[in-house]
C-alpha cells in the first residue's frame, strides 16, 4: 500500500479539453494512501468531468489542504472516503458548494470543512509559489552587436555533412524498440464488433479483446455471483469479458485506463450502471458517467464487466373478491331456481 506521500505546488492549467477526455482532474489518485497531504497546489482550467482535483475510487488518507481551484466545469472536488479535505480556495462551480462532515457511527467518512475561503492574497501567494507566473515581456529583436545578414563561415561545411562516426549516440535515427519513440505507446483502442474503446497509454504491440457473452457463458458468470441478492435487484443487460493481450499472453495495464462503451437508446434510457464482476464471483459497481450516447468508467483490471439495470418492484398482488362474488352469484341463482321449484310443487298439491 502507497502511503505518506506529498502533492505540492503544482501549477496545472487547462486539462481535459478534448471531449473524449472525460474522467480525470487536475490532479487525479487512485487507491489508498494513508496519510498523504495534498497542499499549496494551483489548478485552473479543468473542461470534464470529474474534478479539480479527483480522489478516484478507494482514494482515502488523503489530507487536502491550502489548494486552490478555479474555473472547474462542473466539480472542483471529488472528494472520496474517509479523506480530510479543509481550508482550500475555490472559485464556484456546480458542486460541492457547502461544508459537510458525513459520519458513519463513530468514524468520520470523511472531513470536508472550510473550502468556499477565498483570499486574494493567500489565492496569489500559492499561485507564486506553484510556479505561475507572469507573461514574459516581449524580447528586442534588434541586438547589441547586429551580425551581418547571411555571414558566410569561415570554415563552410557541406549542406549535408556525413557523421564522423556513425556509430556515435546521438548520431543514428530511433529505432523501432527505442523507448523513447512515440511509435512504441498507443493511446486508444477500438473493438468494433462490440462498440467498446479503452483510452490509455499501451504498448504498440497490445492487443484489446472485448467478448459480449453469449447465452451459455452469461448464464454461467450470473451463476458465480456470490450475492444473489444482486441478481433479485438488477438485470444484467449485457457481460463483456474485457481483457489485453500481449505476445499471445494477458496484458496488465502499467495503471488506469478508460473504457468507453456505446449503447442504444432503449438501453440508455433504463439508466445503466456498470459492475464488475471477479473470478471469484464478487461483485462491485464501479463509478461511471453517460455523454453522448456512451458509458464511461475507469478501471486498471481485465475482468468481466456487466452492463446493468434496476429491477422494477413488484406490484403487490390485490384480492379484489371477484372469484367470492362469481360463487355468490351461482348460490343466488341455484337457491331461487329451488325456490320455484317448490312453488311449483306446492301448486300442483293443492290443484
Amino acid at each position: 500500500m502507497l502511503g505518506a506521500n506529498v502533492i505540492t505546488h503544482n501549477y496545472v492549467e487547462n486539462v481535459l479539453t478534448e471531449p473524449f477526455l472525460i474522467d480525470g482532474g487536475g490532479i487525479y489518485t487512485l487507491g489508498r494512501q494513508d496519510g498523504t497531504v495534498m497542499n499549496d497546489n494551483y489548478i485552473d482550467g479543468v473542461h470534464n468531468e470529474y474534478g479539480g482535483i479527483y480522489l478516484d475510487e478507494g482514494s482515502t488518507g488523503f489530507t487536502v489542504v491550502n489548494n486552490v481551484l478555479t474555473n472547474c466545469v462542473r466539480n472542483w472536488l471529488y472528494k472520496g472516503d474517509f479523506n480530510k479535505i479543509h481550508d482550500n480556495y475555490a472559485t464556484e462551480a456546480q458542486e460541492p458548494n457547502r461544508d459537510e462532515t458525513l459520519a458513519i457511527g463513530d468514524t468520520l467518512q470523511y472531513q470536508f470543512e472550510n473550502n468556499d475561503l477565498w483570499d486574494e492574497a493567500a489565492v496569489a501567494a500559492i499561485k507564486e509559489a506553484a510556479g505561475a507566473r507572469a507573461k514574459p515581456q516581449p524580447v528586442d529583436p534588434t541586438p547589441d552587436n547586429p551580425e551581418p545578414d547571411n555571414p558566410e563561415p569561415d570554415n563552410p561545411e557541406p549542406d549535408n555533412p556525413e557523421p564522423d562516426n556513425p556509430d556515435q549516440p546521438g548520431t543514428e535515427e530511433p529505432k523501432p524498440d527505442d523507448p523513447d519513440s512515440k511509435d512504441d505507446f498507443i493511446y486508444t483502442m477500438n473493438d468494433k464488433a462490440s462498440e467498446v474503446t479503452v483510452i490509455g497509454k499501451f504498448p504498440a504491440d497490445v492487443q484489446f479483446v472485448v467478448e459480449s457473452l453469449q447465452a451459455q457463458k452469461h448464464k454461467e458468470v450470473l451463476n458465480s455471483i456470490k450475492d444473489r441478492s444482486i441478481i433479485d435487484k438488477y438485470h444484467f443487460e449485457k457481460i463483456y469479458d474485457i481483457y489485453m493481450l500481449r505476445n499471445d499472453a494477458l496484458y496488465h495495464a502499467d495503471g488506469a485506463f478508460q473504457i468507453v462503451i456505446k449503447l442504444d437508446e432503449a438501453l440508455l434510457a433504463k439508466e445503466p450502471k456498470v459492475m464488475y464482476i471477479s473470478d471469484t464471483g464478487e461483485v462491485t459497481e464501479i463509478v461511471s458517467t453517460i455523454k453522448d450516447g456512451k458509458l464511461i468508467f475507469t478501471t486498471d483490471h481485465n475482468s468481466y464487466y456487466a452492463i446493468v439495470t434496476k429491477k422494477e418492484a413488484r406490484s403487490p398482488i390485490v384480492n379484489t373478491g371477484a372469484e367470492p362474488m362469481q360463487g355468490s352469484i351461482v348460490t343466488i341463482l341455484f337457491m331461487g331456481a329451488l325456490l320455484i321449484f317448490v312453488t311449483k310443487k306446492i301448486e300442483d298439491v293443492l290443484n
